[in-house]
């Protein structure tokens, strides 16, 4: 998985994990990968606008070349040139403008996906495209520029689209029939791409969106390579990940069926090798409530990285649970929350590093107390609530 700050300009650089148990520092398998820059404006400063926000990046990448042949001089000959002065921003921005590593822009719209092309050929930087999900619109222009692309699976239209702004029934369209078609689009017109989880906010959607792109032409294999071989090549880990091989990281999904086959069961996941057995949540109206859930819970989520106070606000209609979870000051809202006798799941939709995550709650209730288990990114952590008394 690859993890991004998601605000700003400049947002910052990418970490990429492979989710295999509680340790973070276990996780990381390449740190920095990429700078990510988004076609992002500023309220109230500069700058306000688009333009602008071109001007500022076209102008942060001259500095940082100045600055990079600044330096070259007064090392080459210290006595001759003056030293220059150290710049943080700019000494962050070498590695990416003259070092050509990779720059990866989040391009929501044609019109961001134009922007970045013209960058990238300016500069010469490394460049990939993130989000894209209007590259159909300008198959062209990327066929030109031969860059790679990471495609969303959220096929929401952008903002910018007409079809977001002619009402609820165009849009709906546009979200069922047109944006999912692009990948097969792109896949027609022989592009590389990866599809990736960038705008989801639930783990679900991943299979279901996919599926979707298969139903508007994407080639099942295509499929595949994009959410395997392709993003390894794209951010160079191809030699450890992407392929079943002897010598790469050991990550295998079992499943029942065909893997894009709707009615098809993930049975186990193996990642680095270690074992984990998906837990499903029990299905809606299974059986009656055992007790009542609606009122606030307050609790613990203990992991091995420490405590962490959690508090809950739960309404209960029948077996559908719904409210909000308040974790280290965030509120975030529970979905999919269903309560089967005494057996309780639910999820929390949050960020981390700007990315959208959802965490999934596995547990039972007993009278007045919550327990259970969380799977979370960081592996799964022991959860524990109690009611609080209504006055």
């Amino acid at each position: 998985m690859l993890v991004a700050p998601a605000k700003g300009i400049f947002a910052g650089q990418s970490v990429l994990l492979n989710l295999n148990g509680d340790k973070t520092e276990a996780m990381v398998v390449r740190q920095p990968v990429a700078l990510h820059i988004n076609f992002a404006t500023e309220r109230g400063v500069y700058p306000s606008s688009l333009m602008g926000t071109m001007a500022a990046l076209r102008q942060s990448f001259l500095d940082a070349q100045d600055y990079a042949r600044h330096q070259e001089a007064w090392q080459a000959s210290p006595r001759r040139f003056k030293r220059p002065e150290y710049s943080p921003f700019l000494e962050s921005l070498l590695p990416y403008v003259v070092g050509k590593r990779l720059v990866i822009f989040t391009c929501p719209n044609q019109e961001d996906i134009r922007r970045a092309i013209s960058l990238a050929e300016e500069f010469k930087l490394n460049v990939l495209l993130s989000g894209a999900n209007e590259a159909w619109r300008v198959v062209e222009a990327v066929k030109k520029a031969r860059l790679p692309l990471l495609i969303s699976l959220s096929f929401k239209p952008p903002l910018t689209s007409l079809y977001a702004n002619q009402g609820e029934e165009v849009k709906k369209q546009a979200e069922d029939e047109i944006y999912p078609a692009n990948p097969a689009a792109l896949c027609k017109a022989g592009l590389s791409f990866a599809l990736t989880s960038y705008g989801l906010t639930k783990v679900d959607d991943v299979l279901k969106n996919t599926q979707a792109a298969i139903k508007a032409g994407l080639p099942r294999e295509e499929a595949l390579k994009a959410l395997t071989i392709h993003p390894a090549r794209f951010l160079g880990v191809e030699a450890m990940l992407g392929s079943l091989e002897a010598g790469k990281m050991a990550n295998i999904i079992l499943t029942s069926g065909e893997i894009f086959e709707e009615k098809t069961q993930v049975k186990k996941i193996f990642v680095d090798g270690q074992m984990f057995t998906p837990k499903k949540a029990p299905p809606a109206g299974a059986g009656p409530a055992a007790v009542s859930l609606t009122g606030s819970w307050q609790g613990k989520i203990v992991s091995p990285m420490g405590e962490v106070d959690i508090s809950l606000e739960l309404d209960q209609q029948g077996s559908q649970v719904t409210g909000t979870a308040t974790v280290m000051g965030n509120k975030r809202d529970i979905g999919e929350g269903n309560l089967s006798g005494n057996a309780l799941a639910f999820t929390i939709q949050t960020e981390i590093m700007g990315q959208a995550m959802s965490f999934s709650f596995q547990g039972t209730v007993d009278k007045d107390v919550i327990q259970g288990s969380m799977a979370t990114p960081m592996g799964s952590a022991d959860v524990r609530l109690s009611k609080v008394p209504q006055d």
